[in-house]
């Protein structure tokens, strides 16, 4: 005989419906919680651009600074006055007494005489960045003097008769080299294993014809910028000359490079430094 009751049994239409409702608010109130965790914790901040740092030897800007819990990231511009080369490194985010050093790639920044660059500062884990304020202290500002001590050094064969030579602190290894009758190609490989800062001038190395007097040839390569070095870094370098048939036919006469001031050393100058002040305009 049917009866309504059955349906109140186990199994039964309303008892599955009590356990899908029970099932239904379980979710409901989970999903609430996770609404209002993120709404409370997983907010953007957005904070006030401040003012430039102004110096006699740099230009130091910041855009778009943002945060949220677990980083805080701000694009930075640097513009260099002087005529030396300028180094910033050490960058710390602080606040509440605690600091953070800067994460990823760019960890040191090197900005040419004259020159500007533009980074993205990235400040990640450890600790809450959604805070109302903070200061970015710049403890590592460096001016890098672009003339050094010069580092003397053998003629270099070419064709070669060995591949690798020592100038100073420097280790220069032949990697390719191409002879023809108006051009010769040579490219080298810089390794610095010095303890201060080396520098790399390709634009001032010549080549002459060897066992002959008389003219020197530049260096006609676009590589020619002057690359900055720490301890273990290395470099590629160029060497192209393209001379007269007239003079000489550079596929069979042997050559010379001569480096003349083409490797110095030089040391860091330490600067002022700077902290700069961030606050929030708005969150979301």
């Amino acid at each position: 005989m049917y009866s309504g009751f059955n349906y109140f049994k186990p199994n039964g239409f309303f008892y599955k419906l009590y356990e899908l409702m029970k099932r239904l608010n379980f979710f409901i109130l989970l999903f609430t919680c996770i609404f209002f965790i993120n709404k409370n914790y997983g907010q953007t901040y957005y904070y006030n651009v401040p003012d430039n740092i102004e110096a006699d030897d740099y230009q130091i800007s910041f855009d778009n600074i943002v945060s949220k819990d677990d980083y805080c990231k701000m694009a930075m511009k640097v513009t260099n006055y002087s005529l030396d080369f300028l180094l910033l490194k050490e960058l710390k985010f602080e606040y509440q007494g605690s600091s953070f050093s800067q994460k990823g790639r760019n960890k040191e920044f090197i900005i040419a005489a004259g020159k500007n660059k533009s980074y993205t500062l990235l400040f990640e884990k450890k600790g809450n960045y959604t805070v109302n304020t903070f200061d970015l202290d710049i403890n590592g500002l460096f001016l890098i003097p672009s003339d050094g001590e010069q580092c003397n050094g053998p003629k270099f064969d070419l064709p070669a008769s060995t591949n690798q030579i020592n100038v100073g602190d420097f280790e220069i290894s032949l990697k390719n080299l191409k002879k023809e009758t108006k051009e010769t190609i040579a490219t080298f490989k810089v390794l610095y294993k010095g303890k201060s800062i080396g520098l790399v001038k390709p634009s001032n190395l010549t080549c002459i014809f060897k066992d002959k007097e008389g003219t020197e040839y530049a260096n006609e390569s676009k590589m020619r910028t002057t690359k900055v070095l720490k301890r273990g870094d290395n470099c590629t370098i160029k060497a192209i000359f393209r001379i007269s048939a007239k003079e000489g036919d550079m596929q069979f006469v042997p050559m010379q490079i001569l480096w003349k001031n083409t490797f110095q050393t030089t040391k860091e100058e330490k600067l002022e430094d700077q902290k700069i002040n961030f606050k929030l305009d708005f969150k979301k």
